[in-house]
């Protein structure tokens, strides 16, 4: 090994850790970070018919995403699924001596789609929140839909499309609704 490489090889060590404990003390300010909030499943101002089988909301910032999401609906707190954008699948491959290895999937921490499942919620407005924490700082997003199931209406006596010929004939509908009648 030459003089010269062992110099450069040594004097360039101070320069890296001088670089890493600069880079160390750089904080991002709140101000300069990203969080979007996009594709609200329910949309937002959006009429349901029936209570949604999901709740979701597409979350991305120029920094990862940290931490577990709190997502309320009407104010209370559900179980929040955060599934991140994935970089590069997943795949086996093999080495050399043919032996088997599983790369597991690069995922982007920047960009995750937060949901979860409501259940019946009932008819009315609802307003669904989401706060991620992004570098240092928790953003949170509200937006609203309306839920209006209509009833159900069965069993009509007489039946659609039958005469009566009783003077007094006895009129009934079952009618179900998930708020009640």
């Amino acid at each position: 090994m030459s003089r010269s490489f062992r110099l450069f090889r040594h004097a360039r060590i101070p320069v890296l850790v001088g670089l890493a404990a600069a880079f160390a003390s750089v904080a991002i300010p709140a101000t300069a970070l990203a969080t979007t909030f996009s594709g609200m499943v329910p949309a937002h101002h959006s009429n349901v018919s029936a209570s949604p089988a999901l709740v979701s909301v597409t979350v991305a910032d120029t920094v990862p995403l940290l931490g577990i999401p709190l997502l309320t609906i009407d104010g209370v707190a559900r179980i929040a699924t955060v599934n991140y954008a994935i970089l590069t699948p997943g795949y086996w491959y093999s080495d050399d001596w043919e032996n088997d290895y599983w790369a597991p999937p690069v995922y982007d921490y920047k960009h995750a789609t937060v949901s979860c499942v409501p259940g019946a919620l009932g008819d009315g407005q609802h307003v669904v929140s989401v706060t991620m924490v992004a570098g240092s700082a928790p953003k949170t997003y509200s937006w609203s839909f309306d839920d209006s199931e209509k009833p159900v209406i069965s069993t009509v006596v007489p039946a659609s499309g039958t005469t009566t010929t009783t003077a007094a004939p006895a009129i009934t509908a079952k009618a179900t609704d998930n708020t009640g009648i």
